[in-house]
């Protein structure tokens, strides 16, 4: 049942694609950036088709955690496992009473080097995580071993 219904996504996503006729080859090249409005439920399949108009990786940044986690389980359906990544936002705890989720930071790490080696993937952010600091060395990002 699932392969049928991810046979599905892939056709109503190139669909979407083929009916947008020119606009994705009109978009600017590798540095730019495009804003869609569009109802939730056509976010997945308009990434879908973006993603494979685009060099390089793609930067998705929906408004709020909800959408975020909703875009992000969505995708692989859509291009495959590997080739979305989440970047969520860092949580800090008020007066130390937690640490930061080690999870969350490795998924941060993995996302920055992805985009910072130029891997095609999609990230998916919600948008309050474009706002926190990013490292500014490239090595920052890097494996520690």
């Amino acid at each position: 049942m699932e392969r049928r219904e991810t046979e599905l996504m892939r056709h109503i996503c190139s669909e979407v694609a083929s009916g947008l006729g020119g606009v994705w080859e009109a978009m600017p090249g590798p540095a730019g950036h495009v804003a869609v409005k569009a109802e939730p439920e056509t976010h997945p399949f308009l990434t879908a088709a973006l993603r494979e108009a685009v060099e390089g990786p793609l930067l998705v940044v929906a408004p709020g955690r909800n959408a975020a986690e909703e875009l992000s389980a969505a995708l692989p359906r859509l291009l495959g496992d590997g080739a979305v990544m989440p970047l969520p936002f860092r949580e800090l705890a008020i007066a130390g009473e937690r640490g930061e989720d080690p999870e969350a930071v490795a998924l941060r790490s993995r996302a920055l080097r992805a985009v910072l080696h130029g891997q095609r993937v999609a990230v998916v952010c919600e948008a309050r995580a474009l706002a926190q600091t990013f490292p500014a060395a490239p090595a920052a990002v890097e494996p520690l071993c």
